[in-house]
C-alpha cells in the first residue's frame, strides 16, 4: 500500500525531466517578465503613485508578451530536444509569467516599505497550496500535469494575496516620466540574464544530450541540494536590497552587512551537505521510491556544489 501510494504521488525522472526542460524556457522568460522593475521601486525610493500605476501597466504588458514568447519557444525546442510534451506543459507554465507580472510592482512595493513579515506568509501560504494541489492531483494520476498545475495555482493564490494588500493602480506609461527606473531596470535584467546562463546551462545541456529521463535524475538530486541555498538565500534576499537601498550611501553598513551574510550562508550550509552526503543512501529510497535511486550519487556531489554557491549567493541571488 505505502509503495502504491508513493509510486502515485512521486512524478518519474521523465516526468521531472520535462518540467525541468519547460522550467528552463520559462526561468529565462521570468527574467526579461519583471524587467528589474520589482528592485528599481525598491531603489528608487521617490517614486510617485502616478509612476507606480505606469510601471504596473508595463510590467503586465512585458509579461503578456513573455506568455507569448515562452510558447513559441516551446514549439520551436520541442523536436530538438525530443520532448513532444513541451509545448503542452510550457503553455499551461506560462500562465505563472502573467500571473507575476501583476504583483511585480506590488511586491516592490512591500519591499521598499519592509512589510517582510506579510510576504513570509503570503509566500508560505503559496508554497503549501503548491504543495497540497500537487499531491492530490498526482494521486488523481495525471503524473507531470500535478507538477505543472499545482505550480500555477500556488502562483495565482500568492499574486490574490500580494493584490489584496497593494491593490494596483493602472495608468499608461509614459518613457519620459520613467526614463530612470528603466535605465536602472536594463541594469539589473543583463546582470540577471548573465547569472541564469551560468547556472541553467547545465540543464539544456543534459536535457540536450542525455534526454528527459536522464535530465529528471540530474534535476532532482539538484533540486534537492540547492533547496537549503534556495530558502535561506530567498529569506535574506528579500530583507537585503531594501536594507541596501536604505544604507545605499554607507560604505561601511554595506561591507559588514555582505560580510555578515557570506559567513552565515557558508557556514550554514557546510552541515546540511554533509548530513546529505551521509543520510542520502539510506534516505532516497525509503523517501522517493525505487525510481529515484540514481540520484543518491550526484545528489552527495551537488550538495558541497550547493555549499559553494551559497556565498555566491550574495552577489546574484539578492537580484532575483
Amino acid at each position: 500500500m505505502d509503495g502504491d501510494l508513493r509510486s502515485r504521488t512521486i512524478s518519474t525522472p521523465h516526468d521531472y525531466g520535462i518540467v525541468a526542460l519547460a522550467g528552463l524556457v520559462l526561468g529565462l522568460l521570468t527574467i526579461l517578465n519583471d524587467f528589474g522593475l520589482d528592485l528599481a521601486v525598491v531603489a528608487y525610493r521617490e517614486l510617485t503613485e502616478s509612476q507606480m500605476a505606469q510601471l504596473h501597466v508595463l510590467a503586465v504588458v512585458v509579461g503578456s508578451a513573455a506568455v507569448a514568447l515562452s510558447c513559441a519557444a516551446a514549439f520551436v525546442l520541442a523536436h530538438p530536444l525530443g520532448a513532444p510534451e513541451l509545448p503542452a506543459v510550457t503553455a499551461a507554465l506560462s500562465t505563472v509569467l502573467f500571473v507575476a507580472s501583476l504583483r511585480t510592482v506590488a511586491i516592490g512595493r512591500l519591499k521598499k516599505e519592509f512589510r517582510f513579515a506579510r510576504l513570509a506568509v503570503a509566500e508560505t501560504v503559496a508554497s503549501l497550496s503548491t504543495s497540497a494541489y500537487t499531491i492530490v492531483l498526482a494521486l488523481a494520476g495525471l503524473q507531470y500535469g500535478a507538477l505543472v498545475l499545482g505550480q500555477v495555482v500556488g502562483q495565482m493564490l500568492l499574486t490574490v494575496v500580494v493584490l489584496s494588500w497593494v491593490p494596483p493602480r493602472f495608468a499608461w506609461p509614459r518613457l519620459t516620466a520613467l526614463r530612470g527606473v528603466l535605465t536602472f531596470s536594463r541594469a539589473i535584467l543583463v546582470g540577471r540574464l548573465a547569472w541564469y546562463v551560468q547556472t541553467r546551462s547545465d540543464v539544456a545541456v543534459i536535457g540536450t544530450l542525455l534526454g528527459g529521463p536522464a535530465l529528471g535524475i540530474y534535476s532532482m538530486a539538484d533540486s534537492l541540494a540547492r533547496l537549503p541555498v534556495e530558502k535561506i538565500g530567498a529569506l535574506l534576499s528579500q530583507v537585503t536590497p531594501a536594507f541596501m537601498a536604505t544604507h545605499q550611501g554607507d560604505r561601511d553598513a554595506l561591507k559588514r552587512l555582505t560580510l555578515t551574510l557570506t559567513e552565515t550562508l557558508a557556514l550554514s550550509m557546510l552541515p546540511i551537505a554533509a548530513g546529505m552526503l551521509l543520510l542520502a543512501p539510506a534516505c532516497v529510497g525509503p523517501l522517493l521510491g525505487s525510481r529515484w535511486l540514481d540520484i543518491i550519487a550526484p545528489l552527495q556531489v551537488l550538495a558541497f556544489a550547493a555549499t559553494v554557491d551559497a556565498v555566491g549567493a550574495v552577489f546574484f541571488r539578492f537580484s532575483s
